[in-house]
């Protein structure tokens, strides 16, 4: 029964060639002496054939061209590459695009720079409410005159918050200044690449 049934699975395998007439003779004999005890596989035997007999009865649909490499066909040259131009253009227009967007990501990137401070007042006395030292006037003679503070209990004047210097605000604008143009450049770089390489399309395709 065992060796009866793993016969049954490996001849069923070939039913699909036995169907087409692919098989060797041997194994031919093999499955048609299988087919006469077996229904399930001339079952399947049956609906092979009847889809074989289906697709052969549809329409045969031409094709649009011979595919066979005849020697007409061998002698005709071959299309010529593209010029360089073709090739390079559209490489540096990306190149163009890649550099422009690093400087952008740069520019978004980096700390803007910080305002430059407001002018110093010229009394920063009067902005901070204290009064202005007055000079004392001169005691009349004959009369004890006060003696002066001691010189570690004097108010001692904040000294201004330093301002930016002019140098490292311009060096900050100029960097700014060659970022932009930087931009703007690869910008129209990409867009003239792209233009170039467009218009030798057009002319290859209507040559």
């Amino acid at each position: 029964m065992a060796l009866g049934s793993l016969e049954h699975r490996l001849l069923r395998r070939h039913l699909s060639a036995y169907a087409d007439g692919a098989l060797a003779p041997p194994l031919r004999r093999r499955v048609e002496g299988h087919l006469s005890r077996c229904p399930s596989c001339r079952r399947d035997l049956a609906e092979l054939e009847a889809t074989v007999r289906a697709l052969a009865a549809l329409p045969q649909e031409a094709a649009p061209r011979s595919f066979a490499l005849t020697r007409e066909r061998l002698a005709q040259p071959s299309p010529a590459p593209p010029p360089l131009a073709m090739r390079a253009f559209p490489a540096l227009a990306t190149a163009c695009v890649l550099a422009l967007a690093s400087l952008l990501a740069l520019d978004a990137f980096l700390p803007a720079a910080a305002p430059s401070p407001a002018p110093e007042q010229a009394a920063p006395a009067l902005s901070e409410g204290r009064p202005l030292p007055v000079e004392p006037s001169p005691a009349p003679r004959g009369l004890p005159t006060a003696p002066e503070p001691s010189p570690q209990l004097r108010p001692e004047a904040t000294p201004p918050a330093p301002g930016r210097p002019p140098a490292a605000e311009a060096e900050e604008e100029g960097g700014a200044d060659a970022l932009r143009l930087a931009q703007v450049a690869l910008g129209a770089g990409a867009m003239a690449a792209l233009g170039a390489w467009g218009v030798l399309w057009l002319q290859r395709r209507r040559g």
